[in-house]
């Protein structure tokens, strides 16, 4: 919790000083965050040459006894079969870099310091050449959305015009618990979090 003095509503001229709960993104966790990313990735490549090694061998022990053509269906489901371990690595490290690639973007629209501000009358949202501040009756709802190009889901605060604020939860210093105990508290009960899409909140952040 953090006491501020000005307010941040721009329809206002002076206001009660009043408390907030802020979410922000800390530079030496991004720091972390790539540091897990390119270990994870190490790891990842490590064990796709352990197992195409491990199928390259298979396959030169199975193909003299049984080759590949004329072509059967069992010889292929074989084939298939012992190339699995090694194809699902391959999946695995081309989906972790595109989450890699879209975080490096995500980050670079982001500016390390708060980036989310609730206070009693509303939130405050920050963008990278600008403040906006959004009271809670233009605020639609705060949840929690799955996205398979980012490491885990993100924060994405919706408007009641349609558009929407979001933020992925892997670089915030603040959990997703907190979050929405700040959301209750502050909103009068109106809001909370909505998680229900997102139980494995951090499932995507070390792979």
């Amino acid at each position: 919790m953090s006491q501020i003095n000005v307010s941040t509503d721009p329809g206002a001229v002076a206001r009660p000083v009043h408390t907030a709960f802020t979410v922000s993104v800390v530079p030496d966790l991004l720091v972390r965050r790539a540091a897990l990313a390119r270990k994870g990735l190490v790891g990842l490549i490590l064990s796709i040459v352990i197992s195409a090694a491990i199928t390259g061998s298979l396959l030169m022990s199975y193909l003299p006894s049984a080759p590949l053509f004329p072509l059967s269906p069992g010889r292929l489901f074989v084939v298939v079969l012992m190339c699995t371990p090694t194809l699902y690595a391959l999946g695995r490290l081309l989906v972790r870099i595109i989450r890699r690639h879209d975080l490096r973007r995500a980050l670079k629209a982001l500016v390390p310091g708060q980036v989310m501000r609730i206070e009693r009358l509303g939130l405050v949202l920050r963008h990278v050449d600008r403040v906006e501040y959004l009271p809670w009756s233009e605020v639609a709802a705060v949840r929690g959305v799955r996205r398979w190009d980012t490491p885990g889901p993100e924060l994405r605060v919706e408007r009641t015009d349609g558009t929407h604020w979001a933020v992925p939860f892997s670089i915030l210093d603040v959990l997703p618990g907190g979050i929405d105990g700040g959301l209750y508290a502050y909103s009068g009960g109106r809001l909370n979090l909505d998680m229900i899409v997102c139980d494995d909140i951090w499932s995507g952040q070390g792979r």
